[in-house]
């Protein structure tokens, strides 16, 4: 009772959840991104999530040396799977045979080595021919036969009675014994070469043996930076040129250079290398199955794709990332037809009989979660379904599928707007005692505390889940699923002459820049606000086209083009098409509230001929 503990809970599930790391808010000093909320989109990325390597730099800075990798970091960080723009190389990933070290600081170094041969103590004037021993930075003392000590260590290590992540460095220039056994340091796996009786080189490699027995039987190790910089390792397993130089390890395969999304591109030694980072980006955002027991997760977002596919062509890595249980993507017929220039440049034309056909559908599932609340022994807020006379404060939505228990029932179609949870607290009076009577004489003693889904939001009810938390109060999950068709975007949209809603008014699409202006969008689907924009595109469109002309704007879009109406008594996005011949209201501007109303039946006019200019 010294201190209040939920001080400290709050302040770790704050940190936990946000990533922001600081004593108080108020202070400019805070880490971000210190915790992140793993990425279950596809498997690839979150495999790919789990491997990442951040460096705590500002994106800002214009300096090269820090997003280059360095000669160390051979086959230990992959050097195609870098984000685009300004986190291109602060932002890394393992290789896949990367490996961090465990902690093993707790290994007797001293004792080992005096089993092996005498440590001298430190003194001021080295003896030629004494190496100092090194643990972890910390120094041991000086022996003479650094060599065996070195040969030695390594056979303990290679045969189990060592940690396979322990360092062992024999450095003859500085005349230093490092040995490190602590947490942290990245290293990677290589074959040991041995010699035979003939003088011939070697690898103990033999069939139907797991990892683990390789690595007793001193097949493999693990070297890390130190290490590795003392050792000659061949990049080709070719036996015939192992007894050229005197090499100590060989490599396992020159694609364990790569990292997990990059060991999916069929071919990757064949691309260019800006290709390569591309598709390393592009793969983790391929759509499929993205655990085995998705029906059973309760996931924010998740998406699943319908009728996944294994690719044609595979690579090797797949066969250990689950490629053939968990594929992502479908194998399409591309046709290349540049002849009659159907092809636009970095884009595709769809079939659309094939997504008729249930080419790309997916199901999106989200979950929406609430639990009741407690305050000192009293129901703050509980599950319910509230009922208009004996609650306050109802929202305008739909409450017909809340059942007596204050939940929906699976199978129930939502709507935008519809209340998926239903719940009730009491009213102010209600924690007054000396107003109790006051609460008896209104019938209204509930208060509604509902949760609704969003406007823009609809689908089915998939599965509820009704548990207790820590605290013994209920805890509900509602997962929501929703069918996803492939449609037509709207990128294009208007003429470079048309003018688009920004804070400082109608502005030409022409004068747009995306520095100085901030244009109209809608968040969570109901409120406008201004934002800048990340890009411009211009595209060329020939088709038929909407219009509509006023004594304020002209407006000429794509039949697909979203505005932005007033109709049904809110604003709301409605389709071009879908607005021909409604009386709607247009937004004036972004500072006055003035609205003008389009004449019933000639808002829209539909236009046959071709546009010709830039859209």
């Amino acid at each position: 009772n010294i201190f209040n503990s939920n001080i400290i809970t709050k302040g770790l599930s704050y940190a936990l959840s946000t990533g922001n790391w600081s004593a108080t808010k108020t202070l400019n000093k805070n880490k971000v991104g210190v915790s992140q909320i793993l990425h279950r989109m596809t498997f690839s990325s979150m495999i790919s999530h789990l491997r990442r390597l951040s460096t705590p730099l500002g994106r800002e800075g214009k300096t090269t040396r820090p997003r280059q990798l360095h000669n160390t970091q051979w086959f230990t960080v992959c050097p195609s799977e870098t984000p685009e723009g300004q986190a291109c190389g602060l932002v890394k990933n393992f290789s896949l045979m990367a490996h961090i070290s465990g902690d093993s600081s707790h290994i007797d170094m001293v004792q080992i080595v005096s089993d092996i041969t005498k440590i001298k103590p430190m003194h001021a004037e080295g003896v030629p021919g004494e190496y100092i021993v090194l643990h972890n930075g910390c120094t041991l003392g000086y022996v003479d036969a650094a060599a065996r000590v070195a040969i030695e260590l390594r056979r303990m290590r290679r045969c189990g009675a060592l940690p396979c992540d322990v360092s062992i460095v024999l450095d003859n220039q500085k005349h230093e014994l490092r040995i490190h056994t602590d947490q942290g340091r990245l290293s990677r796996p290589a074959f040991v070469l041995y010699t035979n009786e003939r003088g011939k080189k070697y690898v103990n490699i033999e069939r139907d043996k797991t990892w683990k027995k390789y690595l007793k039987c001193g097949a493999i190790e693990y070297l890390d930076h130190d290490e590795e910089s003392w050792c000659l390792i061949a990049t080709c397993p070719d036996l015939d040129a192992l007894d050229d130089y005197d090499y100590t390890h060989c490599e396992m395969h020159p694609s364990m250079i790569l990292g997990v999304c990059a060991s999916i591109i069929p071919f990757a030694n064949h691309n260019q290398s800006p290709r390569n980072c591309y598709q390393s980006s592009m793969g983790k955002q391929a759509l499929g199955v993205s655990a085995l027991n998705f029906d059973q997760r309760y996931d924010a977002i998740s998406h699943v794709l319908l009728n996944p596919q294994k690719p044609l062509v595979l690579t090797r890595a797949m066969d250990y990332m689950f490629f053939r249980e968990l594929p992502a993507g479908v194998n399409a017929i591309v046709a290349i037809a540049c002849y009659s220039g159907q092809n636009q440049e970095d884009s595709i034309v769809i079939n659309k009989a094939a997504v008729d056909r249930g080419l790309f559908r997916s199901i999106a599932y989200k979950s929406y979660k609430d639990e009741e609340k407690r305050h000192n022994a009293v129901m703050v807020s509980e599950f319910d379904k509230p009922q208009a006379g004996k609650c306050i404060g109802m929202h305008a939505s739909s409450y017909e599928h809340i059942q007596s228990d204050g939940l929906v029932a699976p199978g129930a179609r939502l709507c935008g707007g519809d209340v998926v949870v239903g719940k009730t607290m009491p009213t102010g009076s209600t924690f007054d005692a000396v107003s109790m009577k006051k609460r008896a004489a209104t019938d209204v003693a509930r208060k509604d505390d509902s949760q609704c889904i969003k406007h823009s939001e609809s689908g089915i009810v998939d599965n509820v889940m009704l548990t207790n938390n820590h605290d013994g109060l209920k805890f509900a999950r509602i997962r929501i699923r929703s069918l996803r068709i492939p449609k037509l975007g709207d990128k294009l949209c208007i003429p470079v002459t048309d003018e688009i809603l920004t804070d400082a008014g109608w502005v030409a699409l022409a004068d747009i820049d995306i520095n100085k202006h901030r244009v109209a969008t809608l968040i969570d689907g109901e409120h406008l606000a201004f934002v800048h924009p990340s890009y411009k595109y211009i595209y060329d469109h020939r088709g038929p086209m909407y219009e509509y002309k006023s004594n304020s704007m002209h407006i000429l879009c794509t039949l697909n083009h979203r505005l932005y109406v007033k109709y049904g008594g809110k604003y709301q996005f409605m389709e071009a098409q879908d607005v021909y011949g409604l009386s709607v209201r247009f937004k004036h501007n972004s500072v006055c509230d003035e609205t003008k109303r389009a004449p019933a039946r000639e808002t829209l006019n539909r236009l046959t001929r071709p546009i010709d200019a830039n859209t």
